[in-house]
């Protein structure tokens, strides 16, 4: 092993002396925020005060001769003013807690190089150094920490979480800037108004938009005898009169801590660059986009080998090779890779290009990537570029991997399941046979991604296929995917494009600069619905012109496979049947989930339901459990092709999901059970992803079929030839 000094990147020179020094606005911002948090503080002490006050005067106060109406008053007073004291009270006790679980903690005596490498950059940022650090198998890194009432008084040490699926990606150099922008925060004096209005908002938060006992107890209470349901109509309606006074000091406090967060981005990042320069932060800024979607398709590939009880050690191992594939699908080869720096050593090079995110800076959070890159090479100062990887910095780095990678599996999988881990090129020998059969030929123009196949009644189109005429069966099949499709395929992507973002429009998303463009023009309000209109019939012209090829390729390898005989026909009209079977199941139950999850949206931003929305909420998720048994029921009579990876001839639904499904809900319930909904949803989501990977797969089958049955013919067309 490498002595710590040889692993620690040396600063360049030339950094300015007052880089990282607090600009006007930035000190403004936190005049701003420390204002408001103020307005709150004073505004929630008056609160509290004026309910215990509330409080002293119902138990005190005389009600005049004693009575049943008079008692009946007081009772209700003093239960209405405790209720209201402890509805301002409960927020101070809440404890904001980081759930750790999916982190891996380290220590300095297992990773000491790792530890060594923190302390001096932690020395060089002039921070502190952490409380404890974790590793996660995120493309992140962060600064967090716990919270409570305490954390507005006493100073809080911060935590140091380091994503592996970063380090995965990252040189020794970019890795050191990432780090110092974490320490940055740490070492930045407006942290500590950080905690201050992170522990503000939780308590606003949990007033304003939770929902706990006390609720549950206030609903309780006004569904009792009018006599006594008529004080907690009436403590209901101070409540939500004093939740839409919070809820407004919530937007106030953080719309100052938004404009204040960007201000402290940038400065952080100077922080990166007065230790790294101003390359190394931006190279791992253009990195992370990538990475994050390389490990998204490397979980989603462990999760299709787990099906079939396949378990790897390494799931960075596999980040990296899905990188690869990911560049090979998307015909891209330099997707996630920085481009080289200029020879002349005064001149950059310019990563970002103006762009908007989609979000009003004022809402932002973060700066733009291309903002965060002017910050940083504002005084450019090149970096001392280091090519090795931060894997170096950790001892038993595979140990490491496997741990993180366990927390993966967890995940998904019940924690009690045993977890038989094979090596990591066994696995990726199995996601590389997957992804052979899910890789379309580039000669089809992405016809058969992100769209349903819609070729009809393909019994009825295979009867037809006798009349079509055999000596024009190659011309047909040369005009298949020739032509304008792929310039037609182009505008299509277009189209879809320009649908989306229409209708975020229409659902009240908020979309600047060149999301508002349609074809060189701006969009007008008045306009949008009838460019809705007009791209959405574009839209149906255009599926049904896809429908039209669809069913001419049917025709075509249907027409060529019987005349060829072996049983190819029966074979390519089966692996029809069962593709659109499966393809029926697939789209009905994503229809059927997005409609549950609109149930479960509504049934959380609602404290109180009549039993008229209970019901409506009820017969909405039992019609998802419906499509998902019935679809089910269908899937055991649709029997596997061939296909990689996969036992011929079991049932669809045999495979899609093991366990019984839970059963529908009681029409006449009253409440809904938060197990029966999380329990549900998972068995919808693990049908749905079993689903799109046969469909995936089942696709790739059709057309390698298809395109044996045309080379085939073209054989046979040869053969004849030269008789």
């Amino acid at each position: 092993m490498s002595s710590t000094f040889d692993l620690y990147p040396p600063a360049p020179q030339g950094i300015p002396a007052n880089l990282t020094a607090s600009t006007r606005r930035y000190c403004v911002q936190v005049v701003l925020v420390l204002l408001s948090l103020l307005l709150f503080v004073l505004l929630y002490l008056a609160l509290v005060a004026a309910a215990g006050y509330f409080v002293w005067w119902s138990f005190t106060y005389s009600m005049g001769e004693p009575g049943r109406g008079n008692v009946v008053l007081k009772i209700g007073a003093i239960a209405v003013s405790v209720m209201l004291f402890l509805f301002l009270l409960k927020g101070l006790f809440k404890r904001q807690k980081m759930d750790t679980s999916f982190y891996v903690r380290v220590r300095e005596e297992e990773q000491p190089e790792l530890f060594q490498f923190i302390r001096a950059l932690c020395r060089e940022t002039r921070a502190p150094f952490p409380k404890r650090i974790y590793v996660s198998p995120e493309v992140n890194a962060a600064v967090f920490y716990d919270s409570s009432l305490l954390s507005l008084i006493l100073p809080v040490r911060k935590n140091l979480l380091i994503g592996l699926g970063l380090v995965n990606v990252l040189t020794l150099d970019e890795f050191k800037a990432v780090l110092a922008h974490e320490f940055g925060h740490f070492s930045q004096s407006s942290m500590k108004l950080g905690s201050y209005v992170y522990t503000a908002n939780g308590i606003i938060t949990d007033m304003v938009y939770g929902r706990d006992s006390w609720d549950r107890l206030l609903t309780q209470w006004q569904q009792q005898d009018i006599r006594v349901a008529v004080f907690g109509w009436a403590l209901g309606g101070v409540v939500w009169g004093l939740r839409q006074v919070l809820a407004g000091i919530f937007r106030v406090i953080n719309l100052g801590n938004l404009a204040l967060s960007r201000q402290m981005e940038f400065n952080a990042d100077l922080v990166a660059v007065s230790v790294s320069g101003s390359d190394a932060l931006i190279h791992a800024l253009a990195k992370l986009d990538f990475a994050g979607q390389a490990l998204g398709q490397a979980v989603q590939d462990l999760q299709a080998a787990s099906d079939h009880q396949l378990y790897s050690r390494d799931v960075f191992h596999h980040q990296s090779r899905a990188a690869g594939y990911l560049r090979s699908f998307r015909k891209d080869p330099r997707l996630g890779v920085v481009p080289d720096l200029p020879d002349d050593p005064a001149s950059r090079n310019q990563i970002f290009q103006p762009g908007d995110s989609g979000i009003p800076s004022m809402w932002a959070s973060h700066p733009t990537n291309f903002e965060r890159e002017e910050n940083a090479k504002r005084h450019y100062v090149r970096s001392l570029l280091d090519g090795r990887s931060p894997w170096l910095l950790f001892r038993d780095a595979a140990g490491v991997r496997e741990a993180v990678t366990r927390r993966v599996y967890r995940s998904w999988m019940p924690p009690d399941k045993e977890l038989g881990l094979s090596s990591a090129e066994q696995v990726q020998a199995f996601i590389d046979d997957e992804h052979a059969e899910t890789t379309y030929d580039p000669k089809y123009h992405g016809l058969y991604e992100g769209r349903y196949l819609e070729p009809g009644d393909v019994g009825e189109l295979a009867r037809a296929s006798s009349s079509y005429p055999e000596d024009q069966l190659a011309r047909r099949h040369a005009d298949l995917y020739g032509g304008e499709l792929e310039a037609w395929m182009k505008e299509y992507r277009e189209r879809l494009a320009e649908f989306d973002r229409l209708c975020a429009l229409r659902g009240g998303k908020v979309l600047t600069g060149k999301d508002l463009m349609f074809r060189g023009q701006p969009i007008q309000p008045r306009d949008l619905e009838r460019l809705w209109q007009m791209v959405d019939q574009e839209l149906g012209e255009d599926r049904q012109k896809c429908a039209k090829l669809d069913r001419q390729v049917f025709l075509v390898h249907y027409a060529m496979a019987r005349l060829l005989g072996g049983g190819r026909d029966l074979e390519l009209l089966s692996r029809y049947r069962f593709h659109l079977g499966a393809q029926d199941f697939l789209r009905k139950l994503s229809i059927e989930r997005a409609n549950a999850e609109a149930v479960v949206q509504y049934l959380v931003s609602r404290s109180q339901l009549s039993e008229q929305e209970m019901r409506d909420a009820i017969a909405g998720l039992n019609a998802a459990h419906a499509v998902l048994d019935n679809g089910l029921r269908e899937a055991d009579s649709l029997m596997l092709p061939r296909l990689k990876n996969m036992e011929t001839g079991q049932p669809l639904g045999d495979f899609l999901l093991e366990d019984r499904l839970v059963s529908p809900l009681d029409p006449s319930a009253n409440s809904i059970a938060g197990d029966w909904i999380g329990a549900f949803f998972r068995q919808v989501a693990l049908v749905l992803d079993r689903l799109r990977r046969i469909y995936f797969k089942s696709m790739g089958g059709i057309l390698a079929l298809q395109e044996q049955i045309a080379k085939a013919w073209q054989e046979r067309a040869r053969q004849e030839a030269l008789a």
